[in-house]
């Protein structure tokens, strides 16, 4: 598991399952360690009711005895929780019992904590001690693994600038949407954004200032649109929005919403833009059953141009193409 491509959540939770049932464990909890925040987080739990409930909750350096592994790097055996102090033990697990917790280290550095429970006292010997250990030490590889190929497939996937999705993503999550939308009978809108006048902004300032503004664009778009919708940066100024479960009437207004707040934001110098202000023009198209995803963000694309030829600033809806004639448009840039 540790050498295989799998998102670190899934790993964990793997792991976590597998070790509780075959040490016969009454929990079994996999915590990450950000040393800058000085704070645990519980990303995997075996043996708990409602073990996903759970997942995210954070614990202090400064709680023990969780938090004293973590900082320390040294194993900690409680051969009976109920002779610890009272409400000395993270609330979800039961004080009572023995317990184990472990640092997960690589390279010297504690990047983990692993904590199993037994409902007896002194069910830890000193050999499961150490197969613990030795188990914790293959966690820290397949944790820094995992991270890695996360950090890799991010980075192909995403802007360096701005942290949003790249053309590969969108491509990617557009098939599945539209995939999606064929089978269920959903609606499906895309955005096409382009900042107006950029050119103008650069050639005042330099690309610094732009950078800074295409960063500030696409962390407003970030905090005002759904969790599930993809933002991405496509091309210098130009971005495209994918919108799942949402029609033409309803992308629309989502469209008039980054406009209109777009146009409310101070940007770096934006009142020196043509218009006193930095502005996008957006094109909005939705879905339609005979087209593919090509012709949906060309028929976007299309309607982008149509609102910078009306004034820039705005947003233009596209018709919904006629029986036959969608896969006839022209090709987007994406």
């Amino acid at each position: 598991m540790s050498a295989s491509e799998q998102e670190l959540d899934a790993v964990l939770a793997e792991i976590a399952s597998r070790l509780g049932e075959a040490l016969e464990l009454r929990e079994c909890m996999l915590f990450l360690v950000d040393a800058e925040t000085e704070r645990l987080t519980l990303r995997a739990a075996h043996g708990f009711e409602k073990p996903g409930e759970l997942l995210e909750r954070i614990v202090l350096f400064n709680e023990e005895p969780l938090g004293r592994v973590a900082q320390s790097g040294e194993t900690i055996v409680v051969d009976d929780l109920a002779a610890l102090a009272d409400n000395s033990l993270w609330e979800p697990i039961e004080q009572r019992g023995s317990m184990v917790i472990l640092p997960v280290i690589h390279h010297s550095t504690t990047t983990g904590v692993l904590a199993a429970t037994r409902p007896e006292k002194n069910a830890f010997s000193e050999i499961e001690t150490g197969l613990l250990a030795a188990i914790s030490d293959q966690l820290g590889l397949a944790i820094r693994h995992t991270q890695l190929f996360d950090e890799l497939r991010r980075g192909s996937q995403h802007d360096d600038l701005t942290g949003l999705g790249n053309r590969r993503l969108l491509r990617i999550r557009l098939e599945d949407e539209l995939h999606r939308a064929e089978r269920f009978g959903q609606a499906v809108g895309v955005l096409a954004i382009d900042i107006d006048y950029f050119k103008s902004l650069n050639d005042r300032h330099g690309h610094p200032m732009g950078d800074a503004s295409l960063r500030k664009l696409a962390g407003l778009m970030t905090r005002n649109l759904r969790r599930i919708d993809t933002i991405a940066r496509i091309g210098g100024e130009e971005f495209v929005v994918l919108l799942p479960r949402t029609d033409a009437v309803v992308a629309t207004k989502v469209a008039e919403k980054i406009r209109s707040m777009v146009e409310e934001t101070e940007f770096p110098d934006g009142k020196g833009q043509p218009e006193g202000a930095l502005t996008v023009s957006i094109g909005v198209a939705s879905f339609h059953p005979d087209e593919t995803g090509a012709d949906l963000l060309a028929r976007a694309d299309n309607a982008l141009y149509e609102a910078k030829d009306r004034g820039r600033n705005c947003v233009v809806t596209a018709h919904q193409p006629t029986a036959g004639s969608a896969r006839s448009l022209t090709r987007s840039r994406i």
